[in-house]
């Protein structure tokens, strides 16, 4: 195994400040282990962004968090840059990437790689890295309405005013994951759009509503829209719209209904009297604005995958 040193040029970054920097299209990479290390994005400055194709890394915060940047970008403080010694494919590099990952372990309790990175060795990329090909992504920033829209008027409303409460009915999660196949089985968690798996049980929820997890493992008020018919555990709570709505509005919805699960740390879940509880939505003559809100939505980014 050789050390980074010997694989890259290591540089460090820009070490600027995100809150110092003018609004722009360039990249910025800070000590984040999300969205590629991306935290906004800029306008130039006097210096020139950091070419494409170099590696990122945090010292700090998320420690060792690895990217490989596909565009000429910024850099925040306590972020390093590793330029390829000699030629190296992108394959190659998003492997160096996972190795430096995996030191990540030795700095817990706040210890930070400022003067170790450089010393760290990291196994050779396997001859079948270079047969991996890497996926194409881009299409999905496509939007499906270039109109902007602004979403004004918003006023409260009760989500039991909206949605018709269910219980979450289906096998349990060990019948669920031992028993694979097309249906999409709901649990308590936080990520995936809230599917443990897919089982052969059969759906027990139509499509076009929000799951609202009621409690378990960190994740009681996380709210996901389904667009497909699913089952799911007792410990989610099924919304089903008193309106024809679109997968849209329930996106905007969830999201807005998620905002508020800091109300339910520390164990607590959502059932009872917690079911009133109160939503801001934008309005149109005293009613949810759910043209505006379809409108708002198909002009995001990432619009024409919904």
């Amino acid at each position: 195994m050789k050390k980074i040193k010997d694989i890259f040029e290591v540089k460090y970054g820009h070490s600027y400040e995100l809150c110092n920097m003018q609004p722009g299209d360039i990249p910025f990479v800070s000590r984040t282990e999300k969205n590629n290390g991306i935290s906004g994005k800029v306008a130039p400055t006097e210096e020139p962004p950091t070419p494409a194709g170099v590696l990122t890394v945090a010292l700090g915060g998320s420690v060792l968090s690895t990217f490989l940047q596909p565009s000429p970008c910024y850099e925040g403080r306590d972020v390093e840059t590793l330029v390829a010694r000699g030629g190296m494919t992108d394959q190659e590099k998003l492997w160096y990437s996972i190795a430096i990952r995996a030191n990540k372990y030795k700095y817990n309790y706040g210890r930070q790689a400022n003067k170790e990175l450089k010393h760290i060795r990291l196994p050779k990329p396997p001859a079948w890295v270079n047969d991996i090909e890497i996926p194409d992504y881009s299409h999905l920033e496509k939007v499906k309405s270039k109109r902007s829209v602004e979403l004004k008027n918003w006023r409260v409303f009760k989500i039991q005013s909206l949605f018709k409460f269910e219980k979450g009915t289906g096998p349990s999660s060990e019948d669920a994951a031992a028993s694979p196949g097309e249906t999409p089985f709901i649990n308590a968690q936080k990520h995936s759009n809230g599917i443990m798996c897919y089982t052969d049980h059969p759906a027990t929820h139509k499509t076009n509503c929000i799951t609202w997890v009621a409690q378990g493992a960190g994740a009681s008020g996380k709210a996901f829209a389904q667009n497909n018919p699913f089952c799911s555990t007792a410990t989610v709570n099924v919304l089903v719209p008193k309106w024809e709505a679109q997968i849209e509005e329930l996106i905007f919805t969830a999201r807005i209904i998620t905002e508020s699960e800091w109300k339910f740390s520390f164990g607590r879940a959502v059932n009872g009297n917690r079911k009133n509880i109160k939503i801001s939505l934008p309005t149109k003559n005293g009613l949810p604005d759910w043209d505006g809100i379809r409108q708002y939505m198909n002009s995001c980014k990432f619009s024409a995958t919904i």
